[in-house]
């Protein structure tokens, strides 16, 4: 995996999620969190069986259960973990406490050796909290710089689902340049077109 096929992942589910979650939310219309859980998992399943990985996630139906995170697509060939995906949509009636709330999946997410880690998210930004975005990458940031296993290679990517329709900034990435601690990692924006 390269960070070319990460983005080009990004930017397919980024573009097929918010329909899938408004059909499963017409479904369903007191679920709106799950729906948008969902649809992430529905989606990635699609890419990641295209891509002839399993995908484990937790699904009843399927008697699949998640190991860890979210989402991972297993390469059952190479015994690898190729993607792992934490979402974390928080909580509206508590924004404040968004940033902590993502930021432990985040944790999560570090702790798993993968090739592609991906951290989706809802910033709920609108004029009565402007800066949730900010707070939340600060956040992921300050996490991420402590974090001592990096391994070479690694890709992150990070995808804000507010607002899908608007031109905005809403992935960043980083790639692991070595191995173990490094204070100079950055999250870098990324055009989502």
């Amino acid at each position: 995996m390269d960070i070319k096929e990460a983005e080009a992942i990004c930017r397919e589910l980024l573009a097929a999620v918010g329909p899938r979650a408004e059909q499963l939310k017409n479904l369903h219309p007191k679920k709106e969190f799950t729906a948008w859980t969902l649809a992430i998992k529905a989606v990635l399943e699609e890419i990641g069986l295209r891509k002839h990985y399993d995908v484990l996630y937790s699904n009843r139906e399927k008697d699949l259960h998640e190991f860890l995170v979210d989402l991972t697509w297993w390469d059952r060939v190479n015994k690898v973990t190729v993607l792992a995906c934490e979402c974390e949509f928080g909580n509206t009636r508590d924004m404040p406490g968004n940033p902590e709330r993502v930021g432990e999946d985040f944790d999560k997410l570090m702790s798993i050796k993968a090739f592609f880690k991906l951290m989706i998210f809802d910033s709920y930004e609108s004029k009565h909290s402007k800066d949730q975005t900010q707070k939340i990458l600060e956040n992921l940031t300050s996490r991420f710089l402590e974090f001592s296993q990096h391994i070479e290679g690694e890709i992150y990517m990070l995808l804000d689902t507010r607002e899908l329709d608007l031109e905005r900034e809403r992935f960043w990435q980083c790639v692991i340049k070595k191995d173990g601690h490094d204070r100079s990692l950055i999250f870098s924006p990324i055009s989502a077109s």
